[in-house]
């Protein structure tokens, strides 16, 4: 039966195929669509919920994975950084029923906060990441990813970008099938599941990275990373990841290129996958990197390449050809394929339709009592003869922060969630002589903003919190 599903919903699916029986996340564009769409789903069974915080909902996932239980933690890319002082140690210890870590990253900062790159957790915790090209094959890889978790031992990241968390295709799915009837597992072993002491740490260190050893060898007998070798040696080979290669197959298809070039489609990039390089760079005299944010791929081809006393030319971020900035499109794929020797013709000027849209500044919804509260913080500095640019307010993670915008002009300053408190604190022992006002909304607040309440307590730091809830999130 095909559907029409995002990369959010596809993902969803395939974890349910797969036998997911917990599924935990915090709310974060653009990840929140996977576990909002199994919150409409009747699905006896299995348990559903939305934690406090990433940190605590990965907690929660890892105890069921340690029970036996596949499980699911989701997260935007800023939630690892709040879930790494647990993800890093569940990483040594490793997993008993399938755990997989969906992250959806953000290239081109659409959903706000940072460009970052979850590849580079994966590099540092030791951990194999998978990362679908299409939503058809979010569907199809996410079981491959518990599959690979069971199988190995091991925590698995899956990633997704904003392209395809948020994009529609039709995607053939099989019912969900009921929850598999699997005992819980209690599991005792102090030197597979404690911290205690350097020797039981060392060893978890080196069973971490046999198990990514043992992760690069199941992703090749699965045949994750495909080599497309073209007829002929030599002409230019292209290494593609994720979104990027289905604008790569869009431009091959549109383009009547007399020699198509040696493709490699790398689903899993991490364990780097050289035995698959070291194929394509045997064969071919430029070779092309297209992945979306940091080269890492890249970084990895050039180690190989030198290795292996390679004389051509690699393409990609570290030449300058391609940016570490923004998103990727047809544009930025086209441009390195001529840049590496592909015959293309230039692409047409894009249309600057900016100038002629009017100011549209992002505000609160109609009716969020929310704007109601910035226009009393105003009137209250404007009782006290304060002007706006002589009192900070400092905001949020949330639809807090809007109060930024016009015609409010409120809020100062964004960092992390929670990070209101700790900034404002900053700014009274700084010597600020004015009021200063810290703003949070409800679950930013139980998310991360309790310690900094708390610390302001203990340490008798004047000034005012306004935690806002406008009774959604």
């Amino acid at each position: 039966m095909k559907e029409l599903l995002t990369g959010n919903q596809a993902l969803a699916l395939g974890a349910l195929q797969a036998g997911v029986e917990v599924v935990t996340g915090y709310p974060g564009t653009p990840s929140t669509g996977a576990l909002t769409s199994l919150l409409k789903m009747t699905l006896p069974g299995r348990h559903i919920e939305w934690s406090v915080n990433e940190k605590v909902a990965f907690e929660i996932a890892t105890g069921a994975s340690w029970a036996g239980k596949r499980a699911l933690c989701t997260m935007k890319m800023s939630g690892v950084n709040v879930a790494y002082d647990s993800l890093i140690s569940v990483a040594y210890s490793g997993c008993i029923g399938g755990l997989v870590i969906y992250v959806a990253d953000d290239p081109g900062v659409s959903a706000g906060m940072a460009e970052q790159d979850t590849r580079g957790y994966a590099l540092m915790s030791d951990l194999p990441l998978l990362e679908p090209s299409s939503v058809a094959e979010a569907y199809r890889l996410i079981q491959t990813a518990f599959e690979l978790s069971e199988r190995v031992g091991t925590p698995v990241f899956f990633r997704l970008v904003t392209a395809l968390s948020q994009s529609k295709s039709p995607v053939e799915v099989a019912p969900p099938p009921p929850p598999p009837e699997r005992e819980p597992r209690l599991v005792r072993d102090i030197t597979r599941f404690t911290k205690a002491g350097a020797a039981i740490c060392q060893q978890q260190h080196r069973d971490l990275l046999a198990r990514l050893e043992r992760a690069g060898q199941v992703i090749r007998e699965m045949g994750l990373n495909r080599l497309e070798p073209a007829a002929e040696p030599g002409g230019v080979g292209v290494i593609a990841s994720g979104v990027a290669v289905a604008y790569l197959d869009e431009v091959i298809a549109g383009a009547d290129l007399p020699t198509p070039p040696s493709v490699l489609r790398v689903a899993a990039p991490h364990p780097f996958p050289e035995e698959e390089v070291r194929a394509l760079l045997r064969h071919c005299e430029t070779v092309l990197v297209l992945e979306e944010l940091e080269p890492h791929l890249e970084r990895g081809v050039y180690v190989t390449a030198q290795r292996m006393g390679f004389t051509g030319r690699i393409v990609g971020k570290l030449d300058g050809t391609l940016s570490r900035i923004g998103e990727y499109t047809v544009a930025e794929v086209r441009r390195g394929l001529r840049e590496a020797g592909i015959p293309l013709p230039e692409s047409p000027p894009p249309v600057q339709a900016d100038h002629l849209a009017a100011a549209r500044p992002i505000t609160v919804c109609a009716g969020c009592p929310h704007r109601g509260t910035y226009m009393a913080i105003n009137q209250a500095l404007k009782n006290r003869r304060l002007k706006r640019d002589e009192v900070l307010v400092t905001g949020d993670i949330g639809c807090t922060i809007l109060g930024m915008n016009p015609p409010f002009n409120t809020v100062w300053t964004e960092i992390a969630m929670g990070a209101s408190l700790g900034l404002a604190q900053g700014y009274v022992r700084g010597g600020v002589r004015t009021p200063v006002i810290a703003s949070i909304g409800d679950s930013t607040f139980f998310h991360a903003g309790m310690p900094g309440l708390v610390n302001a307590i203990q340490h008798q730091c004047d000034l005012t919190l306004i935690v806002m809830d406008n009774g959604w999130t």
